[in-house]
């Protein structure tokens, strides 16, 4: 897990919160009616904080509402800033296709005598051309 992701960072808020008045998950868990393995998993980033969890947790630990506008980058973009316009125009693209310079089509694929293999290779001893031995 990335210890910087958004949501690993939430959670660590959770966990400093928590622990500023002195609770346990265990006692949290208590108070806001959800278990205490979720507890864990969210202040782990593990898990993700529904909006509902965070509210009931604001109210708990008297956070002012902190906790449920933290949730705000969730409404972020779902894709990253140098992703542009792409999205918007691959839902409209009929064709899709690639550039690999490091494929070369065809080398490996199948012979005319339907038997895959080496273009080139006759499928018999090393360096042969003629087709495989019996």
């Amino acid at each position: 897990m990335d210890s910087y992701a958004p949501q690993a960072i939430w959670g660590r808020e959770l966990r400093h919160y928590r622990q500023a008045v002195g609770l346990t998950q265990a006692q949290l868990a208590q108070k806001v009616h959800f278990s205490e393995s979720l507890i864990s998993g969210i202040e782990t980033g593990h898990l993700p904080a529904s909006p509902e969890f965070a509210q009931c947790c604001d109210e708990a630990l008297s956070t002012g509402g902190a906790l449920l506008r933290l949730l705000d980058w969730r409404k972020g973009q779902v894709f990253p800033s140098w992703f542009g316009k792409w999205r918007d125009k691959e839902q409209v693209a009929t064709t899709l296709r690639t550039y690999q310079p490091l494929l070369v089509p065809g080398l490996r694929g199948v012979r005319s005598d339907g038997s895959a293999g080496e273009r080139g290779s006759g499928g018999g001893s090393p360096g042969s051309t003629g087709p495989p031995h019996p």
